[in-house]
């Protein structure tokens, strides 16, 4: 090997340990938000629901329906937890 092609091997070797590691996830999992802010969105919206009930001063059991939208499946369990926490 001549002298040129070893620089130029120790180099490409240098930016590619100098390089951040791939991110193993697909693409929509990066897009989508992490578990912990559909948790604080919930706890959210469960206080705003609490408050408005709160102003109505309304009585009586309430039903959760269904979630719509592009959230994930475990968002209307964090939900009614976030209801239940606060007694509605």
């Amino acid at each position: 090997m001549t002298r040129i092609s070893i620089v130029l091997c120790g180099i490409g070797l240098i930016a590619a340990c100098a390089r951040p590691p791939l991110d193993p996830r697909m693409p929509a999992e990066i897009a989508s938000p992490a578990p912990d802010a559909w948790h604080d969105a919930a706890n959210d919206l469960a206080s705003t629901i609490h408050a408005k009930l709160a102003d109505e001063e309304r009585a009586g059991p309430l039903q959760l329906g269904a979630i719509q939208g592009d959230v994930p499946t475990y968002f209307r369990d964090l939900l009614l937890a976030g209801l239940i926490d606060r007694g509605v």
